[in-house]
């Protein structure tokens, strides 16, 4: 999903042939919050968590930013 290809994202569903509308349907809507997820910053977590490093509970910028430009600048015109 990013210019480098360090971020990747799938969501697959299976489902009987008679319901595959609504199950493209599910599957888009599920690929569309885990989009919004990515695309949202995570605040830090006040507690810690057993088991865990301490890196999980700190604050992190968004995994994804479709708003940056990645387009070639020399394009020919």
């Amino acid at each position: 999903l990013n210019h480098h290809g360090t971020v990747t994202a799938g969501a697959e569903r299976v489902c009987p042939v008679e319901e595959s509308h609504m199950g493209m349907v599910n599957v888009l809507r599920e690929f569309q919050n885990l989009l919004d997820m990515m695309l949202s910053g995570h605040d830090e977590i006040p507690r810690q968590h057993i088991g865990l490093p301490d890196e999980f509970s700190m604050a992190r910028p968004p995994l994804l930013d479709l708003a940056e430009d990645h387009s070639d600048s020399s394009e020919e015109e």
